[in-house]
């Protein structure tokens, strides 16, 4: 039998235990996106192995990990947009007529009711 090191044993081993962490969270991570949105996740491990700088022994070498995660996100949703003359922004279409009663509802001031002429008449709702 060969005194070989499994994958499995150097991942508990590398950085203390610390990359068999990080990737058992990178991992739980991934599966809740994946069942959250249904599309897929991406966890990848780079090794770097190269022989230990400043060291002539050639029994003597230096890992390092990485690991990179792409996890789904969540389309983000639009808005739409009119714009105005003056090259503004607005939420509301500024070439519609407005509609009495949804200037206060849009936090913008009522206009007078006999403002050019028009008389707007409230059906007194106590009478039936």
């Amino acid at each position: 039998m060969s005194d070989m090191t499994t994958a499995a044993e150097w991942l508990k081993e590398q950085r203390q235990g610390l990359l068999d962490e990080e990737l058992t969270k990178a991992l739980d991570d991934a599966v809740a996106s994946v069942r959250e949105l249904g599309r897929k996740a991406t966890i990848t491990l780079k090794i770097e192995v190269e022989t230990a700088k400043g060291i002539t022994r050639d029994d003597v070498i230096t890992i390092r990990d990485d690991v990179t995660v792409r996890l789904p996100r969540a389309p983000k949703a639009a808005a739409l947009f009119f714009v105005g003359e003056d090259g503004g922004l607005k939420l509301d279409n500024p070439r519609a007529p407005r509609l009495p009663g949804t200037h206060a509802a849009a936090g913008v001031a009522e206009p007078d009711p006999t403002e050019d002429g028009v008389v707007f008449i409230r059906k007194d709702q106590s009478h039936g």
